[in-house]
C-alpha cells in the first residue's frame, strides 16, 4: 500500500524526533513537514515548554511561541545541537534545492552554525535531475531589476516571487526573491559559483537553495562515521555519498511505498 505524502512526512518527523535529546538546542526549519515533526516531539516529550530552538524564520519562531517553546535569537555562544529541516527538490545524485518557504537566508545561517544537521524530505521531492521544483535565489533589494538582467543571462525564465495580493514578497531580511528554471543547459556542480558573481545575489542564500554539505539528503547526521540507511532514513557524515546516492534514494523510495 502506497502511503499518503502526509502519512510519509510523519514517518519522517518520527525518525527525527528520535534523534532529538531532552536539553538539546535545536535550529528549527521552516514549512510543512517541520510542523509535523514539531507536533512529534510534543508526544515524544509530552510538554514542549523545556524546549529551546532557534528558528529560520519568523514564521517558524511564531509557531514555536505558541506553542510555548522558549525562542532563543542568534548569539555568539549559542550553537545549536542539531538543525531539523525539509527540503523542496532532491536529485539523484544528492544535490538538492531549499527556499521554497522563503526563508533562504536564514535557514543557511542556522544550518553553518549547527554543530549537526538533519534534513527530511518525502518521496514526492525526489527526482532525477534537479529543475521541476523551481530555483530561490535571495536577492538584495536594492537594484534588484538589474540583479534580474544577470540571472536572466543564466536562466530561461526567471519570476520575482509576489504575495497572493500581488504584492513583491519580502523576505525576513528585506530582500527579494526569484524563481529561478533549471534547464539541461545548466551546469549544477558551477551554478553556485556562478551565481555568486552577481553583486545582488545574496551569496549566502545562493548556497543555501542549492545544498552541498557534504551531500546529504533526508535525514542527515554528521555524528556517524559511516552512510548508513536507517528504515529509510540516511544518515551521514560530511562525504563518501555520492557513489551510493542511487541505492539510497531507491531503498528511500522502497519504504515509503512509492
Amino acid at each position: 500500500m502506497t502511503l499518503s505524502q502526509n502519512d510519509q512526512k510523519k514517518l519522517l518527523a518520527v525518525k527525527a524526533a528520535s534523534f532529538v535529546e531532552y536539553g538539546m538546542l535545536l535550529g528549527l526549519g521552516t514549512g510543512s513537514t517541520v510542523d509535523i515533526f514539531i507536533s512529534t516531539l510534543g508526544e515524544k516529550f509530552g510538554s514542549l515548554k523545556d524546549l529551546e530552538i532557534v528558528p529560520t524564520s519568523l514564521d517558524s519562531a511564531h509557531k514555536a511561541s505558541k506553542l510555548g517553546i522558549k525562542v532563543l535569537e542568534p548569539k555568539m555562544d549559542l550553537k545549536p545541537d542539531l538543525l531539523i529541516d525539509g527540503a523542496d527538490e532532491v536529485a539523484s545524485d544528492l544535490s538538492m534545492i531549499k527556499g521554497g518557504g522563503g526563508a533562504l537566508l536564514w535557514e543557511k545561517i542556522v544550518a553553518q552554525n549547527s554543530k549537526k544537521r538533519i534534513y527530511m524530505a518525502d518521496s514526492t521531492k525526489l527526482v532525477r535531475e534537479l529543475g521541476h521544483f523551481l530555483l530561490p535565489i535571495e536577492v538584495v533589494l536594492f537594484g534588484h531589476e538589474w540583479t534580474h538582467n544577470d540571472l536572466k543571462k543564466i536562466f530561461s525564465f526567471v519570476s520575482i516571487r509576489k504575495t497572493g495580493a500581488g504584492e513583491i514578497l519580502k523576505t525576513n531580511s528585506g530582500n527579494v526573491i526569484y524563481d529561478c528554471q533549471i534547464t539541461d543547459g545548466i551546469e549544477i556542480g558551477v551554478l553556485d559559483t556562478d551565481l555568486c558573481q552577481i553583486p545582488g545575489v545574496n551569496n549566502i542564500s545562493a548556497k543555501t537553495v542549492l545544498e552541498k554539505f557534504g551531500n546529504m539528503f533526508t535525514l542527515m547526521s554528521e555524528i556517524r562515521k559511516d552512510v548508513q540507511c536507517l528504515n529509510g532514513i540516511m544518515v551521514e557524515s560530511k562525504g563518501k555519498t555520492r557513489k551510493l546516492a542511487k541505492n539510497v534514494i531507491q531503498n528511500i523510495v522502497h519504504y515509503l511505498g512509492a
